[in-house]
């Protein structure tokens, strides 16, 4: 268990509209936003209600949908932490890897003949599920999508939000195309975020700063591999593979 010091106990929960709201033993009172913690935010009002204190207030358990978060990890803004070890069971919540791949190109032609490369490797069942996106600036220098796979492959709950969910991550809403985003993604956003640390969101931050098209792949783990066959053409490029709760990741 992650431990806190007496003045940083947990004494209240509350919950508003976006955020979660302790109360601490010393007086203060600590809002954070609940997009940073998927499974209460996705949650029913009658789940989120369903809390414990774990020990003298070190943390807060919610039984219902089983998630746990510390004082010290909400002090510190850590999404998601786990704050004591569990066995292993049956009905444990189940993780699986995703991975993200950001490309920078000189044209939106290079970055589209990679992203047909891709679509092809999908058609020869050599690519697992995915979804991806060629993103450039328009005349106003706002970003817009100008391909993108024509269906999200299907076998995730969160295919068909993910490009949109990384997109939100990357850049500021002020430079988006509006309704680029996309309705739903906001949890998958916060949870890309918790397991990105700050040097990798500056440095995908930086995708078409200095280039006219970017490609931008969400996938399953298994789909590095063709990604790395495909994307000849960038010029420069982050990859990042991040671990999700699997009920985290399903479409509500």
């Amino acid at each position: 268990m992650l431990a806190s010091e007496g003045n940083e106990l947990i004494t209240e929960v509350r919950f508003t509209d976006d955020d979660l709201v302790v109360a601490l033993a010393d007086g203060r009172t600590l809002s954070v936003p609940m997009v940073w913690y998927p499974s209460l935010f996705n949650a029913s009002e009658e789940e989120r209600n369903d809390w414990r204190l774990i020990g003298d207030g070190e943390g807060i358990h919610w039984p219902q949908i089983d998630e746990d978060l510390s004082a010290e990890g909400l002090l510190r803004g850590i999404p998601s932490s786990t704050v004591r070890p569990r066995s292993t069971r049956a009905n444990e919540p189940r993780e699986q890897s995703l991975f993200l791949y950001a490309g920078e190109y000189d044209s939106v032609d290079d970055a589209k003949a990679d992203l047909e490369v891709l679509k092809e490797l999908h058609r020869e069942h050599r690519v697992g599920t995915y979804d991806a996106a060629v993103l450039t600036k328009n005349e106003e220098g706002k970003v817009e999508i100008v391909d993108k796979i024509e269906e999200p492959t299907q076998h995730g709950g969160w295919a068909g939000l993910a490009v949109g969910a990384a997109i939100g991550m990357i850049f500021p809403p002020s430079v988006l195309v509006s309704g680029l985003v996309g309705a739903g993604a906001g949890a998958l956003i916060g949870h890309l975020e918790g397991w990105m640390s700050r040097s990798d969101l500056k440095e995908i931050g930086e995708v078409l700063a200095e280039s006219e098209a970017a490609l931008i792949v969400v996938g399953e783990a298994t789909i590095e591999r063709a990604v790395e066959e495909a994307t000849k053409r960038a010029k420069k490029e982050m990859k990042k593979e991040v671990r999700a709760v699997a009920k985290d990741m399903q479409r509500r």
